[in-house]
C-alpha cells in the first residue's frame, strides 16, 4: 500500500478504517461487563455527589463507601480526603468498625507516606496516586472516593479538568469505581454548582445530596 503524501517515513501504512476488524470490535464489546449497582453507586463508572457545604455529603459518601465495602462489593475502599483536616476521622468515624480494605488517606497521611518526587504538595501526591490507579492490577474493583473535587483540580481551568477527568475516565476503564464530592454554590443567581457543565457531561452519574433534617435537629 503507498503511503499518502506528507507523511512522514514512520507514519502506519494502514488506512485507520483497517485496523477497525468486525469480529474483533464486536468481540470486545460482548465482552464488556454488566452494568453493575453497589448501593447507588454505578459500578465501574464515575459517579459524582453534589451538595452545599455542610450538607454531610462526605458523611453520606463514607456510608455508601463504608456499606459497599462491608458487604464485598469491592476489594477496597481508598477514601483520598484532601478536604478535610486530619482530625476529621479521629472526630466522625473513629468509632466505626474497623473493615479491612478501608484506607481513609488525609493530606497528612499523603504527605508523610508518598515520596516528594510525586509532587511537592499532598494534593499533587494525590494526583499521581490516582494515575496508579489507572493499572488494572490496583483498579479493578475498588473504589476510589475523591473529597473534593475542588481541592484537587482547577473546575474553572477547563484544560485541568478534562485532563484530571481523563485519568478517572483511566481508572474506571482498568475496573475502578469512583466517587467524586463537589461542592455546590450557595448562591441562588450561580450555576447549580461549579463547573456544571463540562462536569455533567463527563460524569457517568450524578447525585444531589439533600439533607432531611429533622426538629430535633438530626
Amino acid at each position: 500500500m503507498t503511503k499518502r503524501k506528507g507523511l512522514s517515513p514512520t507514519a502506519p501504512e494502514s488506512h485507520l478504517i483497517d485496523i477497525i476488524a468486525y469480529k474483533e470490535a464486536k468481540k470486545v464489546l460482548k465482552d464488556a461487563s454488566e452494568v453493575d449497582l453497589a448501593g447507588p453507586l454505578a459500578k465501574g463508572m464515575i459517579n459524582v455527589f453534589i451538595a452545599q457545604s455542610g450538607s454531610g455529603k462526605s458523611l453520606c459518601a463514607f456510608l455508601v463507601a463504608f456499606e459497599e465495602l462491608r458487604n464485598r462489593h469491592f476489594d477496597a475502599v481508598y477514601y483520598i480526603d484532601v478536604d478535610n483536616p486530619h482530625s476529621i476521622y479521629k472526630d466522625r468515624y473513629m468509632n466505626f468498625p474497623d473493615l479491612e480494605g478501608m484506607f481513609y488517606l488525609t493530606e497528612y497521611i499523603l504527605d508523610k507516606f508518598i515520596p516528594d518526587e510525586f509532587g511537592a504538595i499532598p494534593t499533587e501526591k494525590a494526583v499521581s496516586l490516582l494515575k496508579d490507579f489507572t493499572e488494572e492490577k490496583y483498579a479493578k474493583n475498588k473504589l476510589i472516593v475523591i473529597d473534593s473535587l475542588q481541592n484537587i483540580a482547577d473546575y474553572n481551568d477547563l484544560r485541568e479538568l478534562k485532563k484530571f477527568f481523563r485519568i478517572l475516565k483511566g481508572i474506571t476503564n482498568a475496573g475502578g469505581t469512583i466517587l467524586v464530592i463537589h461542592h455546590k454554590s450557595s448562591k441562588n443567581e450561580a450555576p447549580n454548582f461549579k463547573g456544571l457543565s463540562y462536569i455533567k457531561d463527563a460524569s457517568d452519574v450524578v447525585w444531589e445530596v439533600n439533607p432531611n433534617f429533622k426538629k430535633t435537629g438530626e
